[in-house]
């Protein structure tokens, strides 16, 4: 059916692009959605001090980074290991400095990568507890 309603659109229309441009506005919705329930989420967290955030791309979404605030913050694991340093690195680093008896610990392959973060900004104060993957 929802074939049938896209294919008449088309004709209506005369655009071939009309289901793909309609997809991304989908998906651009659906950006939005994920980027407000995240925000709403952390909005009155205590241990949760830093809060800008940058995903997308080749960082966590939203949806990725509202899921694991969920965990961190319903669950209250004691033990995490994360598999590279970036934006869930922010959250995961402060909720086991804010947390007591709570350790952390992230594996970064990448010495250059590990220092910019190490001495950027506001997480300069979030003790990272960071390994270099070793080969």
């Amino acid at each position: 059916m929802k074939k049938l309603i896209l294919n008449i659109i088309r004709r209506i229309c005369g655009t071939k692009g009309l289901v793909e441009k309609l997809d991304i506005i989908q998906r651009q919705n659906q950006m939005i959605i994920n980027t407000q329930v995240f925000q709403n989420a952390i909005s009155d967290c205590v241990w949760l001090k830093y809060k800008p955030f940058s995903p997308g791309s080749w960082a966590m979404d939203n949806a990725g980074l509202y899921t694991l605030f969920r965990i961190l913050n319903d669950v209250k694991p004691k033990n995490i290991v994360e598999f590279g340093l970036g934006e869930s690195s922010k959250i995961v680093h402060q909720y086991a400095s804010f947390s007591s008896g709570v350790s952390a610990l992230t594996i970064e392959h990448d010495d250059k990568w590990i220092e910019f973060w190490k001495g950027g900004g506001d997480l300069k104060n979030i003790a990272l507890n960071v390994k270099h993957l070793i080969h």
